[in-house]
């Protein structure tokens, strides 16, 4: 009975706000995202993942409070610094070669490298490891701007840990990214 009643009080008193849960304490030192609106928080099988946009149109994904990738929403914004990270790692191997029949993404994020990578037609298949599933899910709000990612048949998502999952495939990549 104390420990139903227990159970009861705290379910009833404790509630677990999603911005003070996604609000990367470790590194700004506050408890809350401020002004952000959180769209997406789901505790997964190996993280929680929340997805929240701020005041300027920024939204960003982050894994147990670390951000791991954040782009600007209106495409006539100026890209974050993460737009950059990801279009230069999709950018560059293609200017080194002509065709990529078969490549690697570790990291699913924001799926913005992905989507870059597809964009080109010297690439073939794209295997996207990622071992969260919910980092997959909390994706889909970036729309449009990682559409590719989603709906293009080349495009293919692994929910495995990527060491894993490259050493058991007994594939040859032709360019691995993370």
């Amino acid at each position: 009975a104390l420990a139903i009643s227990g159970l009861g009080i705290s379910m009833w008193a404790v509630h677990f706000d999603p911005s003070m849960l996604a609000s990367s304490v470790y590194r700004h030192g506050t408890t809350s995202l401020g002004s952000a609106r959180v769209l997406f928080h789901r505790d997964g099988k190996t993280a929680s993942v929340s997805a929240y946009e701020n005041d300027a149109g920024r939204r960003s994904i982050a894994t147990n409070g670390k951000v791991d990738a954040g782009l600007m929403m209106d495409p006539r914004s100026r890209p974050s610094s993460d737009e950059y990270t990801m279009a230069l790692l999709a950018a560059l191997p293609l200017s080194m070669r002509e065709h990529y029949p078969r490549v690697g993404v570790i990291g699913f994020g924001s799926g913005m490298t992905s989507h870059y990578l597809l964009g080109s037609s010297r690439v073939g298949r794209v295997d996207t490891v990622e071992i969260e599933p919910m980092m997959v899910e909390g994706a889909r709000l970036f729309g449009d701007r990682v559409h590719r990612a989603f709906d293009d048949p080349r495009s293919h998502v692994v929910i495995d840990d990527a060491k894993s999952y490259f050493s058991a495939a007994g594939t040859k990549y032709d360019l691995i990214v993370s």
